[in-house]
């Protein structure tokens, strides 16, 4: 046992490089997160989801149209707008990294730009 246990403290260590961290997360602007802390791991994770949610933005689109009638001698113009907004997203691709701290559980979501700006063009 005491053979193995050098390659066991090595291959923690290993993967603890290999995991990405809340700091490493939230530090790198590649990343949209949201993150909470509660007693219970579904309330941590509900929480930290709509805080993610929060995080991102409204795509809004306007769209402008005249129509000219003419009958006769009248000329009848209408106008019409629109503004659309996009703001309900389904976030399937949200990563999460889980901390137990005590009593409490940590936990952070978090999804790359990249799929946020698809899933907007994907609305279109």
């Amino acid at each position: 046992m005491k053979r193995f246990l050098p390659l066991i403290v090595l291959f923690i260590i290993c993967l603890d490089g290999i995991a990405q961290k809340p700091d490493q997360i939230k530090s790198d602007s590649r990343y949209i997160w949201g993150e909470a802390t509660a007693l219970s791991l579904d309330k941590a994770d509900s929480f930290a989801i709509k805080d993610l949610v929060s995080q991102i933005s409204t795509k809004v689109e306007s769209s402008f149209s005249t129509t000219m009638i003419e009958s006769g001698e009248n000329l009848e113009e209408y106008t019409h707008s629109a503004i659309s907004t996009y703001s309900n997203i389904y976030l399937n691709d949200a990563k999460r990294i889980v901390v137990q701290k005590r009593k409490k559980v940590y936990v952070l979501r978090y999804v790359e730009r990249d799929v946020i700006s698809g899933i907007f063009e994907n609305r279109k």
